[in-house]
């Protein structure tokens, strides 16, 4: 992943951000609004590959929801 450590950490702080991970060679960053400053800090720092993506199922019901102390 080629997003400098310094600009994860940046991200992390923001107000939405609930999830920020690896996955494969890609930075996954889980937002719940404010789409618009994440995308705003992410540019500034210089990305310029950026995709959005539907939350999947389990990411809709853990919001709705939370874990409420269960394991699957």
């Amino acid at each position: 992943v080629d997003v400098p450590e310094q600009l994860r950490r940046e991200v992390e702080r923001l107000d939405g951000v609930v999830g920020v991970r690896t996955e494969r060679d890609q930075l996954m960053i889980d937002v719940d609004g404010h789409t618009g400053e994440v995308l705003e800090v992410l540019v500034k720092g210089g990305v310029v590959h950026l995709r959005a993506e539907p939350p999947t199922l389990e990411q809709v019901y853990l919001q709705l929801f939370g874990d409420r102390g269960m394991s699957v």
